[in-house]
């Protein structure tokens, strides 16, 4: 149970090292704040994204804050096994981020 906010959690670290490698500690704040209200609206989780449909509910299922929103909920009802495909995907948008992370990291240390 605890293991979904931990992986969540992974991912939101990860994003994080992507903006504070690739934007100066100036611009990284305002960026991620834009961020933040992006990511909130492509997740669903100020309203449905049925709603709205079309192009933005397809842009929003290709990302990863729809699937941590899902996987959440699923927990919160205990509804596990809905969780895999949302954890799954969850994971694997982790597991890149994080190695692009670590890319970015690498070149700019040596620059």
């Amino acid at each position: 149970m605890f293991l979904v906010p931990l992986i969540i959690a992974l991912l939101n670290i990860g994003i994080g090292l992507v903006f504070g490698t690739l934007f100066t500690d100036k611009q990284v704040g305002g960026i991620f704040a834009i961020f933040v209200n992006v990511t909130t609206w492509l997740s669903g989780t100020w309203f449905e994204l049925d709603m709205v449909g079309g192009t933005f509910q397809s842009i929003a299922h290709f990302l990863p804050f729809v699937h941590t929103l899902n996987a959440a909920k699923a927990i919160l009802q205990g509804a596990y096994v809905d969780m895999l495909q949302s954890l799954s995907i969850v994971i694997g948008y982790t597991i890149l981020i994080t190695i692009f992370a670590m890319i970015a990291f690498k070149r700019k240390m040596r620059a």
